[in-house]
Formats: C-alpha cells, sequence, structure tokens
C-alpha cells in the first residue's frame, strides 16, 4: 500500500472543537514519541507517522514537522514535478517565522499557484490544500 492509498482511507478526519477529542487523531500521535492526547496539539507530522507505520516504511517517530528532513532520501525539487504519483514522497514546508516551525504533508503534484498535497492539520483535518513553493524546506522519498 501507498502513502496516498493509506491517506484516502482517512480523508475527512477533522479535530472536533470543545473539550472532546477525535479518537482517530490521538491514534496518530501515538505513531510518535510525543503520544498526545488531545486533537488541539499539531498532528501534521504524527498523520504521517501513523501512514508511515500503516505502509511498513520508515519514519521519524517525531511529532515535529521538520524532523522529516532527515528521514528517506532527499529528491531534487527540480526532479519532483516528474515523479511517479505511486511513490511516497513528503514534502515539508516552513511555517511562519519560527525557525522550528513546520509542516508536513503528502506530495501530489506542482500547480501554478504552489504544491498541491495531502495532509493532516490542514485547517483541522486531513484533506487536499496548496502550500507555497517559496515554503518548502524539501521533498523526501519514504522507502
Amino acid at each position: 500500500m501507498t502513502l496516498m492509498e493509506a491517506f484516502l482511507k482517512e480523508l475527512g478526519v477533522a479535530e472536533i472543537a470543545g473539550a472532546t477529542h477525535n479518537d482517530r487523531i490521538i491514534k496518530y500521535h501515538s505513531a510518535t514519541t510525543l503520544k498526545a492526547k488531545t486533537d488541539e496539539v499539531p498532528w501534521c507530522s504524527s498523520l504521517i507517522n501513523w501512514l508511515a507505520d500503516e505502509c511498513g516504511l520508515k519514519k521519524s517517530g517525531s511529532a515535529a514537522a521538520r524532523s522529516w528532513l532527515n528521514v528517506g532520501t532527499e529528491l531534487d525539487p527540480d526532479d519532483v514535478p516528474n515523479v511517479n504519483p505511486n511513490r511516497n514522497i513528503i514534502v515539508i514546508f516552513k511555517r511562519g517565522k519560527s525557525p522550528t516551525s513546520g509542516h508536513v504533508a503528502l506530495y501530489v503534484q506542482k500547480t501554478l499557484n504552489g504544491i498541491l498535497v495531502a495532509g493532516g492539520n490542514q485547517s483541522n483535518m486531513n484533506n487536499f490544500a496548496i502550500y507555497p513553493v517559496k515554503d518548502v524546506l524539501g521533498y523526501r522519498e519514504l522507502i
């Protein structure tokens, strides 16, 4: 199974507003060393770790998005638009002005407006979103 096939089974999973938390997101957190017990903790990396577990791929084990910069095989950004969509490609983005903040998601394709990705904690749910190319820190292929 590819990361995208596993992700599509999780499409639409969302945070629950208020004191109740989505058990599925708590399950994603269990794939990291943080093991958070709330869906209010950033969970994009938790989802990717959980998906990697489901697919038998290497994972970072960390809830930090930038931890993925050290996992898998680094890809040249110029080669990424031409990759086979069945490959397990992730993209890591910087977020805001913090040198440690980030976002990680599955690469789908480059568009006129940015990078289309499939990921978690995008508007508090698993969905597809576009992020700016200027915010890309790296592309990695998980094996």
